[in-house]
């Protein structure tokens, strides 16, 4: 038996039940406050329902925009997904949006945002910053071409 391995898995369902709630309420305050400040660009849609899911993680479209854009223009500094985690390497859209009802260009815009439990503010704060900015750029080299 691993009993090391028993042991901290019994260390970590211990912490889990004394941190989980408060967790939970934090990391969805941020994904919600990442969300919110995103929407507040033209274009940008959730993809799902807002109530029931996932509290950690959020799925945005980016109207004329494909997700290669974006992500080659960030990603080495936000971790950016686009697609599911278990097919994030797969340069199809995503099946599960597709399943959802997206038209496949709005499935080839997403991209999915996922948060942590040792998630900070500052951090969502810089990926809403860094987000705008590639935004900005792409529509300018949009209107530029």
């Amino acid at each position: 038996l691993n009993v090391p391995g028993i042991i901290g898995f019994g260390k970590a369902c211990e912490l889990c039940r004394i941190e989980m709630k408060k967790d939970t309420e934090r990391v969805k305050f941020l994904r919600d406050h990442l969300e919110n400040e995103m929407l507040k660009q033209e274009g940008i849609v959730v993809n799902g329902n807002r109530e029931n899911r996932l509290y950690n993680v959020t799925n945005l479209s980016f109207k004329n925009f494909g997700n290669e854009g974006i992500m080659g223009s960030i990603q080495k500094n936000v971790a950016i997904s686009s697609g599911s985690a278990c097919s994030s390497a797969s340069p199809e859209p995503s099946h599960v949006l597709i399943a959802m009802g997206l038209e496949e260009a709005q499935a080839y815009s997403s991209l999915r945002f996922s948060l942590g439990r040792f998630t900070t503010i500052e951090e969502i704060d810089y990926t809403i910053d860094e987000m705008k900015m590639v935004i900005s750029r792409l529509k300018s080299y949009a209107v530029n071409l």
